[in-house]
């Protein structure tokens, strides 16, 4: 079987399990350049931890926010488990954290797929306030695949406190500024 095949399977087994056409839509869009990146005609017992650490490092260099590379490598997270449970492909399923910690011994600040999740969750609500003036918790919670909305609410909390930081104008910044 190819990788090719694979993933039209998980895109089949996604539409029978009820979920939408923009959500399969998704998947692809999201899917579809590691497809290219390792070949879809490459057969499933030849993917390597070496395909995924060249796709990564490709998200890398693309010009993408910190959120959007965060969905790309949630949605291969999601396929390369997918692949293994259904198809029971062994690959080394710490691909993304074994990329993740070379990157951050590299970096001159903390890097963690953790980071990326929370930075991810942090500027959804961000986002969300800017475009609506609320935030959908609850769609977060599904995004982030959280069980107990608990969870979630700190990524409001913490989002919350940026709003109100962003918006505060202290009576020094107004002295400096000239106002009174």
């Amino acid at each position: 079987m190819t990788l090719q095949q694979c993933f039209d399977d998980c895109m089949l087994s996604r539409r029978l399990a009820g979920l939408s056409p923009k959500t399969i839509l998704a998947y692809q869009q999201f899917i579809g350049p590691f497809l290219q990146s390792a070949g879809p005609g490459l057969p499933l017992d030849a993917l390597t931890q070496g395909h995924i650490t060249l796709y990564l490092s490709g998200l890398l260099e693309r010009p993408l926010s910190k959120s959007t590379r965060a969905t790309y490598i949630r949605h291969l997270k999601m396929f390369l488990k997918w692949m293994q449970e259904e198809h029971c492909v062994q690959y080394d399923h710490n691909a993304v954290k074994v990329f993740m910690a070379k990157l951050s011994s590299q970096l001159p600040f903390e890097f963690s797929s953790h980071r990326l999740r929370h930075n991810f969750a942090t500027n959804y609500c961000l986002d969300q306030y800017e475009e609506r003036g609320h935030v959908d918790i609850y769609r977060l919670m599904v995004l982030m695949g959280h069980e107990d909305i608990e969870t979630t609410r700190r990524y409001l909390h913490h989002a919350n406190e940026l709003i109100c930081a962003k918006d505060c104008i202290s009576h020094l910044d107004k002295l400096y500024s000239g106002e009174t």
